[in-house]
């Protein structure tokens, strides 16, 4: 198994385990691969576990603000990718 496919795997496995609030970092500055690493997560995700994109901009700077809209609604265990901190200025 590649190192890429172990870390996808270990990230599946902390997201099914968590029982409360939990916080995994992933990070990369190249952002096809981030988006090619959400997409294998997010088809790895068991049924129950719904992955949700929260994306940073100039409208949207509060994770917190992010994370409660991205839940609001849905079905199962919600798990919410977050993006976009390179697009911000550094003033943000």
């Amino acid at each position: 198994m590649s190192p890429f496919d172990q870390t996808i795997e270990h990230m599946a496995l902390e997201l099914q385990q968590a029982e409360d609030t939990s916080i995994l970092f992933g990070v990369t500055d190249d952002t096809v691969l981030r988006d090619h690493a959400l997409d294998v997560l997010r088809k790895r995700m068991p049924a129950e576990i719904t992955l949700r994109d929260f994306r940073y901009d100039a409208e949207h700077l509060s994770l917190l603000e992010g994370v409660v809209e991205a839940t609001a609604s849905g079905d199962g265990r919600p798990a919410v990718s977050v993006t976009g901190l390179e697009a911000l200025p550094r003033h943000k």
